[in-house]
Formats: structure tokens, sequence, C-alpha cells
């Protein structure tokens, strides 16, 4: 019961929980549904989009067209409203909760104990670790190299190179002039997160190969949220084409007594397809 409880918190939550983490408030995911042109337009006081591609003859995504609108690049002012969406945005509470139950469980970073004292210890590190990456890596750096930190989808179609396309966006980036250019800002923000953590870190947990760790760490967990993204569209699309009606009537439940999800759920949804 609880994994049938989870795939369908999973249709919905991944439609607000996903965006606003990745690509600040406005993410676009093309309807693939029909060959057409996608205005990449967000409502008054949003922010551009990073264009997703539309593909042509795509063992994916058969029957679409392959076309982008030309690249715009964001302001200082929008790449800070992309850090202070991301700041309240429900998936950095989520995925520090998570990670914080997980490190909890495994007794990692034992020296802050067990208990609620324990795991509250452990949530304000991870929360800390996200708000600080947030900061440095979608604005401040950003900002400061002329760099975009969104992440602009693959223009090819086959399962393996986008796959490499994925992985490589950890250390390759959009510049704000539109060409690709090493990722300073989030290899630059990720080693100053990783110095700073060791503010409140436990102190057996600062030495230079711990710090090293997370380092690695975290750039590992950008790879994998990149994965994530790319493909992300084509799961959601297979699991609602196979999808029984008994889990949709589970999911229709939910909605009605959850409003705030489905609201959530709906405004994104928006956000995705109208841009």
């Amino acid at each position: 019961m609880l994994l049938v409880a989870g795939v369908a918190v999973a249709q919905v939550a991944p439609q607000f929980a996903l965006s606003p983490y990745e690509a600040g408030p406005c993410v676009s995911k093309a309807d693939n549904s029909t060959a057409r042109n996608v205005p990449f337009s967000c409502s008054s006081g949003a922010l551009p989009d990073a264009p997703m591609p539309q593909f042509q003859g795509s063992s994916y995504l058969p029957g679409t067209s392959s076309q982008l609108l030309p690249y715009v690049p964001l302001t200082s002012q929008e790449k800070f409203e992309i850090f202070t969406r991301r700041t309240y945005s429900p998936f950095t509470f989520f995925s520090a909760a998570f990670d914080a139950a997980y490190a909890h469980v495994t007794d990692s970073w034992p020296d802050y104990g067990h208990g609620i004292s324990g795991y509250g210890k452990r949530y304000g590190a991870t929360i800390a670790d996200a708000e600080a990456r947030s900061f440095f890596q979608s604005f401040l750096f950003p900002a400061a190299f002329h760099q975009d930190p969104r992440y602009f989808s693959s223009t090819n179609t086959k399962f393996l190179p986008r796959l490499l396309y994925a992985a490589s966006r950890v250390l390759i980036t959009r510049a704000d002039s539109g060409n690709d250019t090493v990722n300073t800002s989030l290899l630059a923000g990720t080693a100053v997160t990783t110095i700073l953590s060791n503010a409140y870190y436990p102190r057996p947990e600062r030495s230079v190969g711990d710090s090293l760790n997370r380092f690695g760490g975290s750039l590992l967990g950008g790879v994998q949220t990149n994965i994530l993204r790319e493909f992300w569209p084509d799961i959601t699309r297979m699991f609602h084409k196979h999808e029984p009606q008994s889990m949709k009537n589970l999911q229709d439940n939910m909605e009605q007594r959850f409003p705030l999800v489905k609201s959530l759920a709906e405004k994104t949804a928006a956000a995705e397809n109208a841009p």
C-alpha cells in the first residue's frame, strides 16, 4: 500500500518539486504529443525559460518537430530570482529532510548524536548545504562569471548521447553569450560550499579527505540530477501511458484530499506547457 501511495505521489510531486529547483519558477517542457512550435514565454513576472528541445523521429518521442527559439540570457536580477525561488521550494526542504533521515538512520556524522536532537542537527546541516549551493551556483557565481544556471536539454534523440550530455553539464554550461563554456559557477560554488560546511560539520568530519569526499559527492549528485532532468519527461510520459485506472483513481483521490498539492502541480504544469 505504501508503494502504491508513493508512486501516486511521485506523479504529482515532481511536477512542482523538481521544477523550481532545476531551473527556477518557469521550466519549459515541450509538449511532444504533436508536431508544433512551442512559444517559450512565461507569465508576467516569471523568468525566461531554458528551452526544451522537441525531437523529430525520436524513438522516445515519435512524430515530433525539432525546433528551438533563439537563446535569451538571464539578467542578474533574474538569476537572483531563481535563487530565491529555490530557497523556498518544497523540493529543497523535502530533499533535505530525506537526506537528514538517511544520514540519521545510517549514523553518518555520529558526533551529532541520536534522537530528535541528532536528526535536527543533521537536517540543519543538509538544509544549510542546499541553501549555500543554491546561492553560489544559481546567483552569485553565474552573475559574476556571466553564465546561465539553468539546465538545457539535449537536442539529440538517442539515449546514450543524451545520457553523456546530461552528465557533462556538471563540467560544461552555457555562457550568457549563448556559447558553451566551463561550468565555473557550479565548480566554484561546490568548492566554496564545501569549505563553508566545515564551519558547522562535526570536527572529525572537517579533514581534507572528508572535504574532498563531500566535493566529489556533490558533483556526482549533480550528474544524477541532470540525468533525471533530461529523461524525466520520457519517464512520466511512459508511466502515464501505461498507468492502471486504479492508480489514476488513487491520484484523483489524493488531489481531492490535498488541494495544495493539486494547486502547485497545476501551476507548474501550466508553466511547463505554456512556455
